[in-house]
């Protein structure tokens, strides 16, 4: 009977697996966390057609254009073998989609403002007045076993 060999490699590699897994991050929510923020950026997201605010997806647009940086990111800083994201590599990756969403949320010009809402205004940027909604634009890193 031949026997089995290079059992102490698997064993190396499960614990090392389950030490990166016992300190991975389980998600990564990055959007508007105040109320107030959230509605109003839903509202420009999506519209509302009875109120005459039109779609301005900067949001979906803002993360589109983040893959690039996050692959970057998990290329420079996951292992392959485990495949387990840590804190500081899920803060960048939040970090990344955040500058990448105020980018998209500065760059929108269309569709304008209406002439009366221009007149409220300081500025002719559709989704930028005060900048408190993207002030408000942040990320939450949720760990294994607890939230941060």
């Amino acid at each position: 009977m031949a026997g089995v060999t290079g059992g102490h490699k698997i064993n190396r590699f499960l614990k090392k697996a389950l030490a990166a897994q016992a300190s991975s991050v389980t998600s990564l929510e990055v959007g508007f966390f105040d109320a107030e923020q959230s509605r109003k950026a839903s509202a420009n997201e999506f519209g509302i057609p009875s109120a005459n605010v039109p779609e301005r997806p900067a949001f979906r647009a803002g993360v589109d254009a983040s893959e690039d940086d996050i692959l970057q990111v998990l290329r420079a800083n996951v292992d392959p073998k485990t495949m387990a994201v840590d804190e500081a590599t899920a803060g960048k990756i939040g970090t990344a989609i955040v500058a990448s969403l105020r980018h998209a949320y500065d760059a929108l010009k269309t569709p304008p403002n209406a002439a009366a809402t221009l007149r409220q205004k300081a500025g002719t940027n559709p989704l930028v007045d005060t900048k408190a909604m993207l002030d408000s634009l942040t990320f939450k890193v949720h760990k294994t076993g607890g939230s941060t």
